[in-house]
């Protein structure tokens, strides 16, 4: 019978875990193979991880109440915290009223004085250790991990466009995405107004300044088609939460 077969361990070579929202494949550096271009959530956010410092969300019934409890934490200074506040966090977890009486004895509360080592042992993880937007070289392969100018990374990534947008005969990218339904916390990430990363053939991308791309996207962008219109033209379509479709020339 036919299965599949997990290889990530063989294709990719490092361990990265993100927030991912779009894959896309394409020859960036003309060397004849498709390369890989993933869309993860920026680093423009409270939320940041890396390897020595994930985000986790802890999951389990950790008062016994017969639910399931999700809890999201990250890093800040060097300790691991609660993204909830303590009124999220006792409105869920009733018992954790007694031992957090007051906001100041929440405040600076790290993860391990949430909960017993018993407690997250009981439950379980889920680690994120990578936010940035990244594309993959194909090398005989094996996708080896590049990386992207910072404005990458200045918002969640949804969309991805793959073309000589600058007409200089090599593959540009052009990332778009944003997020605006987050916690009040949080607040909205919502800079990337369109992001042209010109690409020199060889595997290195330089960002293309608003001024000069004319690019002016505002909104959650969440897909983008490259298509002909009747005048044999390339035209670029970029579908919009709650918005009309932008539709761009180039």
């Amino acid at each position: 019978n036919e299965k599949f077969i997990d290889v990530t361990g063989t294709i990719l070579d490092k361990k990265l875990t993100g927030w991912w929202n779009r894959l896309t494949l394409v020859d960036l550096d003309k060397d004849n193979d498709l390369d890989l271009i993933a869309g993860n959530w920026g680093t423009n956010s409270q939320i940041q991880a890396t390897e020595k410092e994930p985000a986790t969300i802890y999951y389990g019934d950790f008062d016994n109440n017969g639910f399931i409890d999700p809890l999201l934490c990250y890093y800040i200074q060097g300790k691991s915290y609660p993204m909830a506040s303590r009124d999220e966090m006792t409105d869920q977890m009733v018992s954790l009223r007694q031992r957090f009486p007051t906001y100041d004895s929440y405040a600076n509360a790290a993860i391990i004085y949430v909960f017993t080592e018993e407690q997250l042992k009981k439950g379980k993880q889920l680690l994120v250790n990578y936010m940035h937007t990244t594309w993959f070289e194909n090398v005989g392969g094996k996708f080896i991990t590049r990386p992207l100018p910072v404005q990458a990374d200045f918002s969640p990534v949804y969309a991805i466009g793959c073309d000589d947008f600058n007409h200089a005969v090599t593959v540009d990218i052009l990332l778009a995405g944003n997020v605006e339904q987050v916690r009040i916390k949080i607040g909205k990430i919502d800079a990337n107004y369109g992001v042209l990363l010109a690409g020199d053939g060889k595997g290195n991308f330089k960002y293309v300044p608003q001024t000069e791309s004319g690019l002016n996207i505002k909104g959650c962008v969440r897909d983008m088609i490259r298509v002909k219109n009747k005048k044999n033209e390339n035209m670029l379509i970029l579908g919009l939460n709650n918005e009309t479709p932008l539709l761009f020339t180039y």
